[in-house]
């Protein structure tokens, strides 16, 4: 009884499941096969570029070009002639070629080209631009195609320019000449600049005292400027109208001394102790005048030895 109960209550499951597997469809009798993949007519491009960042040396009146080597290459054989076409372009709107422009594959899956960037002269050293290179294939349905970017800088160059006005002045015994200097920026980067005044010693020995005056505050952008100021000072001593005081400064590149090459320009001035002899020269008289007693002092003093000497010999010739 125990048994024939278990046996009708588990009996109908295996049924159901012989059920369901008779009326469920097998895999490979739903609908039609699937055809077999085709041919692969775009083979899979990519692109290789060097340098990956190009450097441009530009310079006030001169531009530069940037050179960059480029190969575009297939995956595998192409199963017929594939032609790519390139293109390149900058971002900031500066000038590039190509060549060549379209690259044809049959029995080679590799193929080079190379990329100029023409960078304009006065670039800032703070520009730069991203060169992007764009290879499509021509003629195919779906054109398969790869790009590739890379970046341009420009190398900073430092040049100055100096501008002044009267560069000679005439002063009193004691007075001061004041020479303005502009210096430009002509670089194409921020720069700060060294003065030396030459022979700073010598002048000092003479009585000549040189004092330069620049902003505290002298970073130059490019292009921008900073005026200083450059102060003679004649000696307080009585000197002959017309002595005079060349002084030269030298105004140089404070970043082209640690990177190079050095660029530095030189100014000159000259300063004229001015006067009338008659105005200044008491003490200038009074030399002449004690030059002028002493020479005729001399010349009574000669006068007189030798007529003693001529009444000596004649009194000698008149004894017996």
């Amino acid at each position: 009884m125990i048994m024939q109960g278990v046996a009708m209550r588990s009996g109908p499951v295996p049924l159901l499941i012989v059920v369901m597997a008779l009326l469920a469809e097998p895999p490979a009798a739903s609908g039609a096969e699937m055809p077999p993949d085709g041919p692969d007519v775009t083979p899979e491009m990519t692109m290789r570029l060097n340098p990956t960042i190009g450097i441009a040396h530009v310079s006030y009146s001169q531009s530069a070009v940037v050179y960059f080597e480029g190969e575009v290459m297939l995956s595998r054989q192409p199963v017929a002639t594939l032609v790519v076409e390139l293109s390149a372009t900058m971002d900031n709107g500066w000038s590039t070629t190509c060549a060549p422009a379209a690259l044809v594959f049959s029995s080679n899956i590799v193929a080079g080209f190379h990329v100029t960037v023409a960078v304009p002269p006065r670039t800032l050293a703070s520009e730069a631009g991203i060169l992007s290179i764009v290879a499509q294939e021509s003629g195919a349905a779906i054109p398969g195609s790869t790009s590739i970017t890379a970046d341009v800088t420009v190398f900073p160059y430092y040049m100055l320019g100096l501008a002044y006005g009267a560069n000679s002045k005439e002063v009193a015994p004691g007075g001061k000449a004041n020479f303005s200097v502009v210096v430009r920026n002509l670089g194409n980067e921020e720069d700060t600049y060294i003065l030396t005044a030459r022979d700073l010693d010598r002048l000092m020995r003479e009585g000549w005292q040189v004092e330069m005056v620049q902003p505290a505050a002298d970073n130059v952008p490019p292009n921008g400027t900073m005026q200083f100021e450059v102060y003679v000072t004649a000696p307080g001593d009585l000197l002959l109208p017309g002595a005079s005081c060349d002084v030269a400064i030298e105004v140089k590149s404070r970043k082209s001394v640690a990177r190079g090459p050095i660029q530095s320009m030189t100014v000159g001035f000259n300063v004229v102790l001015a006067g009338n002899p008659i105005e200044y020269p008491l003490i200038e008289l009074i030399i002449v005048a004690a030059v002028l007693v002493a020479t005729t002092a001399s010349l009574i003093s000669w006068r007189r030895r030798r007529k003693r000497k001529a009444r000596a010999i004649d009194a000698g010739e008149a004894a017996p």
